[in-house]
């Protein structure tokens, strides 16, 4: 566990102690005795800064990195940002800063402790993945420093290369423990457990589109194909598609999920998706405001959508990018559209007002408060439910955003409802 310690004590032996438990070093500058100062009555300029337990090269780095700086005031949040500093040279396992009363200021030093050096590497229990090809992954070698963080995170990896491979139920853990010869012995151990093939997918509660469709939606993106080994990361994406194929169809409330799983003895695991379609919403007025580059036939023109169409997040937002080609053609390429929607429940109608405003324009216009990217306003068709996850897809295995997350400028009713899976709060709105 990181600590930060800032110790004031006298020079006198004994006066104070460091949570170390053991003896402190001494200190440039000490003053050979008077009274213990406080905390918060240490004053003055620093007079001199150390940086030990480091080797020389690592010390002229940690050094480099320090802001606090001798003939400057002592600064208690400036020592802090010190050791954020030397915490972020890496492989360090403790960082302590001493300050004392010295003659004619402050004596400031840093103790710092690194990591141990790896001794070994070993990965047991692993039978599908031989253990060698899993030591060739792991971006570590005998005599790197122990890094539990980055270890945590080679851990998870693994993890998600076994549940991507159809073991379902895979464990995985790191220990490490330092012999008498000296070092850090690491050990990954893995408990694969049966492999699982996806059976059965049914879908219930759908009326608007057919489980057909739904069902090569959901396979099209890898997350629902009958006899292929079943990878929950790759259904909550499938999943994340079939929001988003209502939403294009203008079920801006659908909710997709929980997800039933029923993990038979034999490795088939069968899922059964619930779906609440709700209402069919179509675009009502469409209006531009703002920086504008042309005439209202102009900007209705390039839009080109209609009143009264079903609304679609997908159509919606090409329709602004051909508004940005007239932007370009009249020599305005750097600006941003603001989409803000008007919801009329009663009708099914979306009102949509596209702001236009040059880059780095304050957003907004006054008395108004558009939505954040991706993000409807308050109390309107596709905002989650109480508790209902953000959508982004745990552990997946690209970086990014997952299929069906809306980008920067797209219209803001366009996010659907978010799906379930097995383990994750959620429920339906005005469940």
């Amino acid at each position: 566990m990181r600590r930060v310690a800032f110790l004031v004590a006298c020079a006198l032996a004994g006066c104070g102690g460091g949570s170390s438990g053991g003896p402190r070093p001494s200190l440039a500058g000490d003053t050979g005795g008077g009274a213990a100062a406080k905390l918060e009555n240490l004053r003055g300029d620093l007079v001199s800064i150390d940086v030990v337990g480091l080797p020389a090269d690592r010390a002229r780095t940690a050094r480099s990195a320090l802001r606090s700086a001798v003939g400057a005031p002592f600064d208690r949040n400036m020592v802090g940002s010190d050791v954020r500093a030397l915490w972020a040279l890496g492989s360090i396992a403790d960082v302590r800063a001493e300050g004392r009363l010295a003659q004619g200021g402050v004596a400031l030093r840093f103790s710092v402790r690194e990591q141990k050096r790896i001794r070994s590497i070993d990965v047991r229990g692993s039978k599908a993945v031989p253990a060698q090809q899993w030591l060739g992954q792991i971006p570590f070698k005998t005599g790197d420093f122990f890094d539990p963080a980055r270890l945590s995170g080679i851990r998870r990896g693994m993890l998600e290369q076994l549940l991507q491979l159809g073991f379902h139920n895979a464990k995985v853990g790191f220990s490490s423990s330092e012999p008498k010869e000296g070092g850090v012995e690491v050990v990954f151990s893995i408990e694969e457990g049966p492999m699982v093939k996806l059976a059965k997918v049914a879908f219930r509660g759908n009326k608007a589109v057919p489980q057909k469709t739904l069902l090569e939606v959901l396979a099209k993106n890898g997350g629902g194909v009958v006899g292929a080994r079943y990878w929950r990361t790759a259904l909550e994406r499938g999943l994340f598609q079939v929001s988003e194929h209502y939403f294009d169809k203008g079920y801006v409330n659908v909710f997709v999920g929980p997800v039933d799983e029923k993990l038979s003895p034999d490795g088939s695991m069968t899922l059964t998706i619930p779906v609440q379609e709700g209402d069919q919403f179509r675009l009502g007025e469409v209006a531009f405001e703002g920086a504008l580059v042309g005439t209202p036939r102009e900007y209705a023109g390039r839009f080109g959508l209609k009143r009264g169409q079903v609304f679609s997040r997908r159509k919606v937002s090409e329709a602004m990018e051909r508004v940005r080609e007239l932007h370009k053609t009249k020599g305005q390429p750097n600006v941003d559209f603001v989409p803000v929607t008007e919801v009329d429940a009663k009708k099914k109608r979306i009102k949509l007002t596209i702001q236009v405003r040059q880059a780095g324009q304050a957003p907004g216009q006054p008395g108004q408060r558009p939505p954040a990217p991706g993000q409807p306003p308050a109390g309107q068709p596709g905002q989650p439910a109480a508790g209902q996850p953000a959508g982004q897809p745990a552990g997946q295995p690209a970086p990014g955003q997952p299929p069906g997350q809306p980008a920067a400028g797209q219209p803001a009713p366009a996010q659907p409802a978010q799906p379930v899976l097995p383990g994750k709060p959620g429920r339906p709105p005005g469940g």
